[in-house]
């Protein structure tokens, strides 16, 4: 199971997502975050988030703006700084 684990953070390190696995993860993303909206505790923890952890006031306001912007060139700078294939468990 490592060695599969470790063969799929190199491919990423090494090369770039495909459109269709960038959009994918976008799509569940932005659905995730939309549905969780229709939970009022979700609503209340968000406000807390932002208090708690000092976030931008309108941190979940662009949210998807900032899910959406994500280019398959940052997926793969992520994965360089912080997939560590040398010491994957």
């Amino acid at each position: 199971m490592i060695i599969f684990y470790q063969k799929n953070l190199l491919k990423i390190k090494n090369s770039f997502v495909t459109d269709e696995e960038l959009n994918s993860a976008k799509a569940k993303y932005t659905g995730n975050f939309v549905l969780s909206l229709e939970n009022p505790s979700t609503i209340a923890g968000f406000a807390r988030n932002i208090i708690t952890q000092k976030l931008p006031e309108d941190y979940y306001n662009s949210f998807l703006e900032n899910i959406n912007n994500v280019t398959k060139e940052d997926v793969q700078k992520a994965a360089n700084n912080y997939f560590l294939t040398d010491n994957t468990r």
